[in-house]
């Protein structure tokens, strides 16, 4: 593709990433100044799209001058604060997430056309952290534009325009200063006190029903809680299956006096303790995602710090697993998810980025489980924290696929919501929500839910409350210093 690059002052740091990631699908690029280019001269280049780092009014100016028109990051909501906000507004208005767009400019000021967009958690003071976060978030977004055009993406991208009716916002009188001074050092304090004084403890639970029944039954009464753990401990991630007719949940396990967490496989009707699983490396192992494929189980638990992904097969079940294979190795992954989709093999999983895991979704292929493995084309195919990281067990209905994501927009594992796969290549991908599951109404574990996981026609989910935890206080009182000791520095 051939494009322009229209500016009107050196490119910063982050500008220059974007355009090196562009080269990657060996763009052409072509120089373009305000000034000096016309919409005839650029017409007359024909380009295939502008990408601009100019203010928006030159941008519009040049609206009809590329086939794919001009295209122009916004940070903000465009509904509401016509993108130009970039942490400021969302801080005023006490808004939990924050927004960033890759917009077609249009010839009309209210207008545009979402090419791309994610959102991340807002940070709980500083704008100019949330504006950092999205900018590295969303380098790759022309590329990734780009390779949808090329499969022929064309009628999704160039859908219909958003309109906006808000008013700009000034960001520099008193009364709004005023209103920012003040929200930030309310949000900081929550913050602090939620970090000091409520701690997540999770357990694991029972639905008498198949996965795909949440399609439409958002709130789901839980039949049953496995166990009830001490303060100090919990259990989350849960994966289940049926052997012998009987329901064995496998599931992470942390002491909170005892160092990482650790995988452990119990009995679902309580007839006998959690037993300790051996499977992978003495690291904080979580996530044990179960798969059975041509006759055997296999187990795929997350093992984020030691920088792989690996496949382990029963050997004597339920406690001891071999590894067989190394599917993805020298990455960082969590909640590594695999799935087959029209004759291939999927696996779905988030990376630790600053700010959390919890907003972007990587994909990676091949034709046999063991692989070779391979990224995306388009990684991260999505930056969300509404409904990127996954979140259990993609499941089938009707033909279609459906991926359950965690939402963590208000804070970690808030709910689930299940999406629509609409679209899965290797260099395409889409898909849509279309149902929210929220924590049960009623219980001790109503704070949030973060897995739903399909076992024969039950579901295990797993559900936390909130608590005071000492120890977990200390630990967060040691990390907020260590963090002002890093800013002194």
């Amino acid at each position: 593709m051939r494009f322009g690059l229209l500016r009107d002052a050196p490119l910063t740091p982050w500008q220059r990433a974007v355009v090196e990631d562009l080269k990657q699908i060996s763009a052409a690029m072509l120089p373009l100044e305000p000034a000096s280019t016309s919409a005839e001269a650029a017409r007359a280049l024909e380009l295939d799209f502008i990408l601009s780092f100019a203010p928006l009014e030159h941008a519009r100016a040049l609206a009809g001058a590329a086939r794919w028109g001009v295209w122009q990051y916004l940070f903000g909501d465009w509904i509401r604060y016509r993108g130009a906000s970039a942490g400021f507004f969302e801080i005023v208005d006490n808004e939990t997430i924050a927004v960033a767009l890759l917009a077609q400019v249009q010839s009309d000021a209210d207008t545009i056309r979402i090419l791309q967009q994610g959102c991340i958690r807002s940070h709980p003071c500083l704008p100019r952290v949330t504006h950092a976060r999205l900018e590295q978030r969303c380098i790759h977004w022309p590329r990734q534009v780009c390779l949808a055009l090329t499969g022929g993406a064309t009628q999704r991208l160039f859908a219909t325009p958003v309109r906006t009716t808000a008013r700009a916002r000034s960001r520099h009188g008193l009364v709004i200063r005023l209103a920012f001074l003040i929200q930030a050092c309310l949000r900081t304090a929550r913050q602090l006190a939620h970090e000091l004084l409520r701690h997540d403890q999770w357990n694991i639970g029972i639905i008498e029903a198949p996965i795909e029944s949440l399609l439409t039954t958002p709130q789901p009464t839980v039949a049953r809680w496995l166990r009830r753990p001490a303060r100090h401990e919990f259990f989350a991630d849960p994966f289940g299956i049926v052997r012998d007719g009987k329901l064995i949940v496998f599931g992470e396990y942390l002491d909170q006096r005892a160092g990482p967490g650790r995988i452990v496989a119990f009995d679902a009707d309580g007839s006998a303790p959690a037993r300790e699983v051996d499977i992978g490396p003495s690291v904080h192992r979580s996530y044990p995602y179960l798969l059975q494929h041509d006759g055997r189980l296999y187990c795929i638990p997350e093992t984020e710090a030691a920088h792989e992904v690996a496949l382990y097969e029963a050997e004597s079940f339920p406690e001891r697993w071999r590894r067989c294979a190394t599917l993805i190795s020298g990455r960082s992954l969590v909640d590594a998810t695999p799935f087959q989709y029209q004759g291939r093999w999927w696996l779905a999983a988030s990376v630790p980025v600053s700010g959390g895991a919890e907003c972007e979704l990587h994909l990676f292929h091949a034709d046999q489980l063991t692989g070779p493995w391979q990224g995306h084309a388009a990684n991260p195919v999505k930056v969300d924290v509404r409904s990127a990281r996954p979140a259990g067990t993609p499941f089938w209905k009707d033909g279609v696929l459906y991926r359950p994501a965690q939402d963590c927009s208000q804070h970690y594992g808030g709910r689930v919501v299940i999406n629509r796969v609409l679209e899965l290549t290797e260099q395409s991908f889409e898909e849509e929500p279309c149902a929210i599951v929220d924590p049960p109404l009623s219980g001790p574990y109503r704070a949030g839910l973060h897995t739903l996981s399909a076992a024969g026609d039950i579901t295990v989910v797993d559900a936390k409350r909130q608590l005071f935890v000492p120890r977990e206080m200390r630990m967060a009182l040691a990390r907020h210093f260590k963090q002002r000791g890093r800013a002194r520095i």
